[in-house]
């Protein structure tokens, strides 16, 4: 197979497995983006927090950077700062990001999250 059908009982465990393969491809040259993929994302989604505005903009980077050496782009980045949202790439952001005004971000729920 060259795709993975969508709402296959084995597609959670293989998207799982390649999204993890892929990172550990880049563990000795993006230690902290590597795990980040591995242990902070489920399938497509992601939910990470760092100390630093500087440390989260090379993160994300990296993220972006070891997805797309592995054939994938993960999309809809949000923040609670826009100062990171400037950084990310604006066809990779979160639609509402990108139509805000003035100072006010989008909300953003979670896996289930009321």
């Amino acid at each position: 197979m060259e795709a993975m059908i969508f709402g296959a009982v084995c597609s959670p465990l293989a998207a799982q497995y390649i999204k993890n393969r892929n990172a550990s491809e880049f563990q000795d040259e993006y230690p902290r983006a590597a795990n980040a993929i591995k242990y902070t994302h489920y399938m497509d989604d992601y939910l990470d927090s760092v100390d630093t505005v500087e440390e989260v903009i090379q993160l994300i980077k990296e993220v972006i950077h070891i997805h797309s050496e592995g054939g994938f782009e993960i999309r809809c980045w949000i923040s609670n700062s826009k100062e990171i949202l400037n950084q990310v790439p604006d066809e990779l952001r979160n639609i509402d990001c990108n139509s805000t005004t003035e100072n006010i971000l989008p909300t953003e729920r979670i896996m289930g999250s009321k």
